[in-house]
């Protein structure tokens, strides 16, 4: 209930009491309920809240520990609670109800408790792509805030060793394998209060991996650029390679290049061309091949081009062929082959009308060439005189030898003869033949040059001899030393050249005045050209004398007594190249000897003057002219 209180005051002298009441009501007690303390998840989202306030009061008003914030206010009772980043960081937080409006009681206060469970992540992996045919797939899977996982296929394969497991082995049943993909998702289990979550990979079966070349081909030599039309499957892209030595254009990975074959291709005439997947991701592939067969290009050969004689009425033939296996001739005249045409050394007989063409085109042709086109070979006949006779010659002095040169020019054929007439009785069938002519005077020259197919021609020249010159001179020493003087005594010479016989420079002076280098016999030899070049020569013997050069002499006495008077016994003579002096006594001993042409006898012997008596020297001496001398004598000394 309630209470009545009356204060009045007292000793109010001679005031009137005064007199106040007031009324004390006692009110309920104030009851609050927060709610029950509760995990949440972790995922941000608002909690409800249902806060209660009974008793002396039916308001109240929330806060919180934490620092979220209250929709729509925080005076309403069952508002939302929007937890904050940093409370889900913190994990936790408090929530506080109190009462409002309390009537002067005692506020009631509750608090409810609030865990906040982390929000549950997790991956089961990439997506893969398997080799078609692989039993098992790896899987491998990471979860964070979860109790437990749990796999599950699209298909109806199984997992190793179980289904709960964060890594596991799927196993693909055959069912899998026949369709593109299946997809295997694992999910939480347990995550509570939070939402269980999944996470799903794609396992792709790729196709199997092979390779398509395409047909075999064949093709001719001539041909040797392939366009290749390569196919793969399981992937985009394969590489070429060769059994051979060609190479692929742009390049060997592009699966519609051209394969440029080599001549060694060619020449195997079929080679294998590869084409093999890649970018197959280790899974096994098929390769494939095509057979390139190159067969050999035909060949005609109808011979070279030809000339024959005007008036031939035939001709043989002789044409081959390669890699065909037959042929046939054919003219743009109208002459006819025989036997006939088809076979490859026929004789063409010329008609009236090839005649008088002056030429005629024969062809060879190929048959059955296989995949080639045939070849045709063309030979032009040509009906005219296939030599041309002409010569040329070096010489034209009478008795030398004047040599021929043939210089015909042959179109077809070879020369098998020839026949020369010198014009002086003198004939020769050789091709460079030479001759000497005996006369001078002018000769009709032929030549007849015959060709192996019987033709023939022929030509004159004339061909002029001179004579020779006649050569000769005179000479005769002028007295000045060893200057010798030439006088020239030819006749029909124009130049001259003069060799003196000492290795010296010649000269082309008619009269030449020659100074010899020393005494001695020289073979001069003169040689005279004639003004059509034509040369002879003769020599004589030259006979070189120096009035200047003495033979040894020596004086039969000298007194060597030291006077300074006919003291030293000399050589006089020379001049001299070498000397040798020996003096020998009565007995023919050697008492003294010199090779100085220079030195002479003192007179002494061993140191000491010889005895008054008759003595013999011996001098051997060469003079500056080459001249030798032994001479010897009597030397009597004198005091």
């Amino acid at each position: 209930g309630s209470v009545n209180i009356q204060l009045s005051s007292t000793n109010n002298g001679n005031c009137a009491q005064e007199t106040d009441a007031m009324e004390i009501v006692f009110g309920s007690t104030v009851n609050v309920y927060a709610g029950p303390d509760v995990e949440v998840c972790a995922d941000n989202g608002p909690i409800q809240l249902n806060g209660i306030v009974s008793g002396g009061s039916s308001t109240g008003l929330w806060s919180s520990t934490g620092s979220g914030s209250f929709s729509p206010s925080t005076s309403a009772l069952n508002a939302m609670y929007i937890p904050s980043d940093n409370d889900s960081i913190q994990g936790s937080f408090s929530l506080i109800l109190v009462s409002t409006n309390n009537g002067g009681c005692l506020a009631g206060r509750d608090t409810a408790d609030f865990s906040l469970r982390p929000l549950p992540t997790i991956d089961a992996g990439g997506d893969q792509t398997v080799c078609f045919g692989s039993d098992s797939v790896f899987l491998q899977a990471s979860a964070i805030n979860v109790d437990q996982v749990a796999w599950s296929s699209s298909g109806t394969g199984s997992f190793y060793p179980s289904n709960t497991a964060l890594q596991v082995v799927y196993l693909p049943s055959s069912a899998d394998q026949q369709v593109p993909s299946i997809e295997i998702t694992v999910s939480s289990i347990g995550a509570s209060p939070c939402s269980n979550v999944a996470n799903t990979v794609e396992i792709s079966f790729a196709e199997p991996f092979s390779a398509d070349a395409g047909t075999d081909i064949i093709t001719c030599g001539s041909s040797l650029e392939i366009q290749l039309s390569g196919q793969v499957n399981g992937t985009s892209t394969g590489v070429w390679s060769t059994s051979g030595s060609g190479f692929f254009f742009p390049t060997d990975n592009v699966l519609n290049a051209q394969y440029f074959a080599s001549p060694a291709d060619s020449l195997l005439g079929a080679v294998y061309l590869y084409l093999t997947p890649t970018n197959t991701a280790g899974c096994v592939f098929t390769n494939d091949s095509l057979l390139l067969t190159i067969q050999p290009v035909p060949v005609a050969n109808g011979g070279g081009d030809q000339i024959v004689c005007a008036n031939s009425e035939e001709l043989q033939l002789s044409g081959s062929i390669s890699n065909a296996s037959g042929a046939t001739w054919g003219t743009n005249g109208t002459g006819i082959f025989i036997p006939n045409p088809n076979v490859l050394d026929p004789i063409y007989q010329f008609s009236a009308q090839d005649q008088q063409n002056g030429e005629v085109i024969l062809t060879l042709s190929t048959l059955q060439s296989g995949i080639c086109a045939n070849d045709v070979d063309s030979v032009l006949i040509e009906m005219s005189n296939p030599l041309s006779s002409d010569f040329t010659w070096s010489g034209q002095c009478v008795d030398n030898n004047i040599q021929f040169s043939d210089e015909t020019t042959v179109n077809n054929g070879f020369i098998e003869g020839f026949v020369w007439n010198f014009g002086d009785g003198n004939t020769s069938n050789v091709q460079n033949p030479s001759n000497i002519y005996s006369a001078s005077g002018t000769y009709d020259v032929s030549l007849v040059a015959i060709s192996n197919l019987g033709c023939n021609d022929s030509i004159v020249q004339q061909v002029i001899i001179y004579d020779n010159p006649v050569p000769g001179f005179t000479w005769e020493e002028t007295g000045n030393t060893f200057e010798v003087q030439f006088e020239d005594q030819s006749t029909g010479s124009s130049s001259f050249s003069w060799d003196f016989g000492d290795n010296s420079d010649a000269s082309d002076d008619k009269n030449p005045l020659y100074i010899y280098p020393s005494e001695g016999n020289y073979t001069a030899v003169q040689t005279v050209i004639s003004d059509q070049g034509c040369v002879d020569s003769t020599s004589q013997v030259i006979v070189v004398s120096n009035p200047d050069v003495y033979p040894p002499t020596a004086p039969d006495a000298f007194s060597p007594n030291g006077d300074g008077v006919n003291d030293i016994f000399y050589v006089r003579g020379g001049p001299f190249t070498t000397l040798n002096l020996t003096i020998y006594d009565g007995w023919g001993e050697k008492i003294f000897e010199s090779d100085s042409v220079d030195e002479g006898w003192d007179g002494r012997a061993r140191g000491d003057l010889v005895q008054i008596g008759v003595y013999v020297y011996v001098v051997k001496a060469t003079t500056s002219s080459g001249k030798q001398y032994n001479v010897q004598g009597k030397l009597t000394v004198i005091k």
